[in-house]
């Protein structure tokens, strides 16, 4: 590393030599880890190129760094932190060419996010806050309730733009490395529902769980556990929340709570009130669901709704009937 340093400095001793130890500081912070190849290819693409059609606005480092976005690699997963360094470096140089420098909110509007804090790389990043009922993907992180089996909305963070046209998708996989490709179900005998961790890198991706929708059916049981109407959701509500996770050795449990409009239709036993007796109603309503994701299965199921209160009948469960 020190020879390429030589050689960079030798090419534009007052230019590239600041030029190059910013980049150094800049790597540094987000521990990505240079390797001199990376340095090389673009280098030598350099000695064949002629100046005179590079902006002369650009430090020989500078040009470097360009010219490398686009260079092919060897070596597993460099492409994606050329990339990721591509994008940094540019945040950080983009205002001597007037482009327009994002100010970052201050106070209650913003979050940090540590990667550390999950065990992955030690970066950090500075976004706009989440609603309550999201959590965070941005850069090499990937929040730990965002787990393959489970279905999420996708929402590009700092706008109220949705990825997947607003639909929640079950997440089929979370790729490895810096740039971590997130695939999500789809039909099409060719996949394009994914994307990846760093492809925002200012802002992120905020997901938020959907475990139940609209349609769905289930038996009604009391606070006994005996069976006293059924029901089927009408509308949900699109802000259902992450409460718990726990892992056991051959399922994922997830409580989430929701808030939902059901149908109910009351069956005629000698347990049910007699004025709901065959009757149907509709009911504003919200509680506690719990969906499970199994080894042997590629999607999370939703087994019940727990804590659901229903006049005159109390606090009641919702059981799936599939």
């Amino acid at each position: 590393m020190d020879n390429l340093l030589d050689d960079v400095v030798q090419e534009d001793t007052y230019k590239i030599h600041n030029d190059f130890f910013n980049f150094l500081d800049l790597t540094n912070r987000p521990n990505i880890p240079l390797i001199e190849e990376y340095f090389s290819h673009p280098k030598a693409r350099r000695v064949r190129e002629s100046k005179t059609i590079l902006s002369p606005s650009l430090s020989e480092f500078n040009k470097g760094i360009r010219n490398g976005r686009y260079l092919s690699s060897e070596y597993h997963n460099e492409r994606r932190i050329q990339n990721a360094l591509w994008r940094d470096w540019w945040r950080q140089t983009r205002a001597p060419f007037h482009a327009i420098v994002k100010e970052i909110p201050k106070g209650e509007d913003i979050i940090d996010i540590r990667g550390k804090d999950i065990g992955d790389f030690p970066t950090e990043y500075t976004i706009s806050a989440l609603r309550p009922h999201e959590i965070p993907v941005v850069g090499t992180y990937v929040h730990k309730d965002i787990i393959p089996g489970f279905a999420y909305r996708v929402r590009r963070n700092g706008t109220s733009d949705y990825l997947f046209d607003g639909k929640a998708l079950v997440l089929r996989t979370i790729g490895k490395g810096y740039g971590k490709r997130l695939t999500f179900h789809s039909d099409a005998v060719e996949n394009d529902n994914f994307f990846w961790s760093d492809s925002n890198p200012d802002e992120g991706f905020a997901f938020s769980i959907q475990v139940i929708f609209e349609g769905d059916k289930f038996d009604v049981l009391d606070c006994h556990r005996r069976r006293v109407a059924e029901t089927q959701l009408i509308t949900v509500g699109d802000k259902q929340e992450i409460k718990e996770v726990s892992l056991r050795k051959r399922e994922i449990n997830m409580f989430i709570s929701v808030k939902m409009k059901c149908s109910l239709k009351f069956a005629s036993l000698d347990h049910v009130p007699e004025h709901l007796r065959g009757q149907v109603v509709d009911l504003l309503t919200s509680g506690r669901a719990l969906s499970q994701k199994t080894l042997s299965g590629w999607k999370a199921k939703t087994v019940e709704i727990r804590n659901v209160h229903i006049p005159d009948l109390g606090s009641c469960c919702f059981r799936s009937s599939a």
